[in-house]
């Protein structure tokens, strides 16, 4: 099975891959990893390779910039974009994140609205 995920360079390209190589029934496909951001791909990619070096899998791994090399034979395509910048840092994590953590409350990253939004 190919599996590609565009905007692998996020925090959810290398728990999703993590999550894939959890299931057995997955361990033999091959993760495909692509972002725009050749830096943030290129931590992504040593970190899934590491994984899987680490814990000897069958999981093949492929990654570039360029989406056209990896899309053709692809049996699932992931997107995760995150638009207006990372999810992690500044805008929303510090409105979604920061300020209910302030007042005591542990949120997670809320996608569409959370506590930490404005009304």
């Amino acid at each position: 099975m190919k599996i590609v995920i565009i905007g692998a360079g996020s925090g959810f390209g290398s728990r999703l891959s993590i999550d894939i190589m959890s299931r057995e029934s997955l361990r033999d496909s091959t993760i495909c990893l692509c972002d725009l951001h050749e830096g943030r791909l290129k931590k992504v990619t040593e970190y899934v390779r590491g994984t899987i070096e680490k814990y000897k899998l069958p999981t093949r791994l492929e990654s570039s910039t360029d989406r056209t090399k990896l899309l053709p034979g692809a049996d699932f395509v992931i997107t995760s974009v995150s638009v207006g910048g990372g999810a992690y840092y500044g805008y929303p994590y510090n409105m979604e994140v920061g300020i209910p953590r302030k007042y005591g409350i542990d949120q997670s990253v809320a996608d569409s609205y959370s506590v930490g939004e404005k009304s």
